[in-house]
């Protein structure tokens, strides 16, 4: 934290933030995929127990938002490319009934 001398609250730095360990990551997005699909309200009901769990961790609110935002960014990336890679492998279907 970078102390000032106006007696206002410590601003953060890039230092000062915690790193996000890969385990913990990668435990924390497994649990949050459960409870989101076990749940009603599922995806609120993840982002919850995952911003709770990371912030009992140590991890600060800004690291979090930004390991959701990109755990969010990239899935979405992956299921488009999935989709499009289906799309471009699907031979079109030639079957005498469609043509008739």
């Amino acid at each position: 934290m970078v102390a000032n001398r106006s007696g206002e609250a410590p601003r953060e730095t890039a230092g000062d933030r915690a790193r996000l360990p890969f385990r913990l990551a990668a435990r924390v997005t497994l649990a949050t995929f459960l409870v989101s699909h076990l749940t009603p309200f599922g995806s609120a009901t993840g982002t919850l127990l995952n911003v709770s769990t990371l912030e009992t961790e140590g991890i600060a609110a800004s690291t979090t938002g930004e390991a959701i935002g990109l755990t969010s960014l990239v899935s979405t990336v992956a299921l488009i490319d999935l989709f499009s890679i289906g799309l471009v492998a699907t031979p079109a279907d030639t079957s005498p009934a469609l043509t008739s």
